[in-house]
């Protein structure tokens, strides 16, 4: 029973679910028009405006995000959001925001919204010079009970093949 057992089991690990759950509805044009836009800038990873448009083509619901140029656009931006609002740096040489202090949570009006955003700024500078700053992007600030922050990446690991964070 034993290599009855270890057989089953061999062919569980083996089976693979559908590649696509039904009744989903994926926009691919949209998708591939934004794979495509990096693709053409020769980028290896999208910003965070990108990535939220390429999961809601796959029909993942993500929160509204605007792109704010300057703090005051930030500002205007935060008012049109429920309060609290998110604010974070928006550059394509910073793939992990917090680590250069670009994310800032629970903001409750645009002035503090504003604020944040200039003392964003300042310490984005401050901690890389050479980067590049596109701006902010502003959204309401969720709160689910229980909820999980996510990130999700993939990589072509040189010893593994494909991997995912």
């Amino acid at each position: 029973m034993h290599l009855v057992q270890y057989r089953r089991n061999q062919e569980l690990l083996a089976e693979t679910p559908p590649s696509l759950a039904h009744g989903i509805e994926i926009d691919r044009a949209a998708a591939a028009a934004i794979i495509a836009g990096a693709r053409a800038e020769t980028r290896d990873w999208l910003d965070e405006p990108e990535a939220k448009a390429l999961l809601a083509a796959a029909g993942i619901p993500v929160p509204e995000t605007r792109i704010a140029r300057d703090p005051d656009a930030v500002a205007a931006a935060a008012a049109a959001f429920a309060r609290p609002v998110v604010v974070k740096v928006l550059s394509p040489d910073i793939l992990h925001k917090s680590d250069v202090g670009g994310v800032a949570l629970d903001l409750d009006d645009p002035d503090a919204a504003r604020a944040a955003a200039v003392a964003m700024t300042a310490r984005f500078r401050a901690a890389m010079p050479a980067a590049r700053l596109a701006g902010f992007t502003v959204q309401p600030m969720i709160r689910r009970r229980h909820a999980r922050e996510l990130i999700v990446g993939i990589a072509d690991d040189a010893q593994f093949g494909p991997i995912v964070l």
